[in-house]
Order: C-alpha cells, then sequence, then structure tokens
C-alpha cells in the first residue's frame, strides 16, 4: 500500500461531525464524507475544535478484476490565497490500492487524545475479517519528524470484523469471528512510551467463546499477555451464566471490579485529600490501574482495579 505523500506543511484534518459518546461503534468514512465519495464535491470536517475546517474529497478509480480499486483522499485548504482547484490548496494527499468496500476507510480517536485516526482496510483475511492498518494524527511539535498529519503507525495494524472503541476506558477492542463456532475478540489498550509523552497502543488480552459442534457445549476462555506469553486468566464452561465475570476479566483483568468513583475515593482516602480526576484505564507491568491524576499537585496514580493496590506513576518511566 502507498504511503501518504505531504503537499505542504498546513494543517490537514478530518474529523467526525458529532462528538464521541463512551462507547461508540467505529464510523464509515463514507457516511461522515459521503458527499465526496460520488461527485468529488468533498465535506468540511475538523480534526478536533482546535483546528478550522478543511475540505475532505474522496475519488474513486477503476475497478480491478481483483477487486481492487485506485483511491484518493485529498485534502484542501479552502481558506487559502493559493488555490489549487475549486476546493482550495491542496495541503495532504493519500493514494492508496484497497478492496472494494464501503468499509474501507474509517475516522475514529484511536489513542484517545481528542483528535480523530485514519483507519484503512488494506485486505481481506478469513471469512469476512479484513486486516486494518491505523495512520495516527500528528501534530507539528509530534516526535515522529514534526510533521502534522495523519502518519502510518506500522504497529498498529489489527484482522477483525468489528471495531468497538471504548473511550472512558481508553480500550479498543477487535472482534474476529474466525469460524461458525467460534469468537475472538483481542482488547487494545494505552501505554505510555517516551519519557511519558506519548501514547500508543498494545495488545493486553484475548477472549475466546468456543461452542463443541459434537456436544453443543459452550466454552469462553481469556488470557492476558505477559512477558510476551499468553497466559489464561479465566475460564469457564458456562458463559451464559459467567457472562458478567468473562467481560470484567476481559476488560479490567478482575473478576469483581471497582469503579473509577471508587477509585477516586481510595486516592482521596489513602493519599489525602485533593483535587483527584480519572483520566481512564492504563496498563503498568502485568496489572491493570485506573488512571487517576491529582490535578493540585500535578501527580499521576494507579488504582488496581480491584482496588487493593494504589501506585505512583512517575513521568519519564516508561510502563
Amino acid at each position: 500500500m502507498k504511503k501518504l505523500r505531504t503537499f505542504a506543511a498546513g494543517v490537514v484534518a478530518a474529523s467526525m461531525i458529532a462528538a464521541l459518546s463512551s462507547c461508540s461503534a467505529v464510523r464509515n468514512l463514507y457516511s461522515v464524507l459521503k458527499d465526496g465519495v460520488t461527485d468529488g464535491g468533498g465535506a468540511y470536517v475538523q480534526v478536533d475544535n482546535s483546528y478550522p475546517s478543511y475540505c475532505y474529497v474522496i475519488e474513486k478509480g477503476k475497478l480491478e478484476d481483483s477487486g481492487l480499486r485506485n483511491y484518493t483522499i485529498s485534502v484542501y485548504d479552502p481558506q487559502s490565497d493559493n488555490y489549487d482547484d475549486s476546493h482550495g490548496q491542496l495541503l495532504q494527499e493519500f493514494p492508496y490500492k484497497v478492496i472494494d468496500s464501503e468499509d474501507a476507510y474509517q475516522l475514529e480517536d484511536m489513542n484517545f487524545d481528542g483528535k480523530m485516526d485514519l483507519i484503512i482496510q488494506t485486505s481481506r483475511g478469513a471469512g469476512a475479517s479484513g486486516i486494518f492498518e491505523v495512520y495516527l494524527w500528528h501534530d507539528n511539535y509530534s516526535i515522529y519528524g514534526g510533521s502534522t498529519g495523519f502518519l502510518p503507525t506500522p504497529a498498529l495494524v489489527y484482522e477483525g470484523t468489528e471495531l468497538t472503541v471504548t473511550g472512558e476506558l481508553k480500550q479498543f477492542y477487535v472482534t474476529d469471528r474466525s469460524a461458525s463456532t467460534q469468537t475472538a475478540r483481542t482488547l487494545w489498550q494505552v501505554c505510555k512510551l517516551n519519557g511519558y509523552s506519548d501514547e500508543m497502543m498494545r495488545q493486553l488480552r484475548r477472549e475466546y467463546f468456543t461452542v463443541n459442534e459434537e456436544t453443543g457445549k459452550s466454552e469462553c476462555k481469556v488470557y492476558q499477555l505477559t512477558d510476551g506469553e499468553w497466559t489464561l486468566l479465566y475460564e469457564t464452561d458456562d458463559p451464559e451464566n459467567n457472562s458478567l465475570i468473562a467481560d470484567n476479566f476481559f476488560q479490567y483483568g478482575a473478576a469483581n471490579p471497582i469503579t473509577s468513583e471508587r477509585a477516586i475515593e481510595i486516592a482521596d482516602f489513602k493519599l489525602g485529600e485533593g483535587d483527584y480526576s480519572y483520566s481512564g484505564l492504563l496498563t503498568v507491568g502485568k496489572e491493570t490501574y485506573f488512571h487517576i491524576i491529582r490535578r493540585d499537585e500535578y501527580e499521576d496514580y494507579g488504582v488496581s482495579t480491584d482496588g487493593k493496590e494504589i501506585i505512583t506513576i512517575q513521568p519519564g518511566k516508561e510502563w
């Protein structure tokens, strides 16, 4: 797949029109930018409220016998005095050859920095699944070369049939129905890198729901990625009655997790009265914690999802 080409150093933008909910399904780029699909008219959208609106245009090339089609995504600044055509000044262009699918392009805040990121389906996997590459939005002060716009994120490639993002938890999980008798989910969660200044996603847990074709009996297993190995965290042969426990292990790593409100109360009790706020879930070492920020002293803490442990998160330390 061809990588993006930058035609100007100006700001490039793309975003959803409606605000994110705490748990939202992925948005299809065609639904957001539908005016630009058939007639090239484009749509005016923002990467977030700090950026002005830019014109975002999709052009479709000829469909090949292989099922691939050439696409070009162009972003224009309609307010610039330097016009390339009727849309305005061309800032950035993305030429791709991908499958002819209405799910080929998606927009979602994948690293939870408040700015929308670009997801492109590059190929089809087994069954109905696809392989997706994520291009994160970076401002011009980014460590990634000082460029503004969508940049390739090689580590963030996933395969599946459905993407679900939980903004409040700062997680996303990919569902993959690899067979009629098995459904798998893979959970990704934010971690801190580069001296605490940059957030990226990493795989954390997997859940397998399997039906025995001979007996018709169901089974559910949850695995956690620990030191590069997938280790069994929870299993049940009665997933219908234990679905909540399985889901808690999958998302929180605990059977009966506390709430974020309770995590703030624990921090306030153990660390002293202060101005605490909840930021999201994060993983330190092998454990998942509620990320609690003490704003009056600019300190970061982690309260374990079972409420039994509290740790100090040190800036400059990689998790």
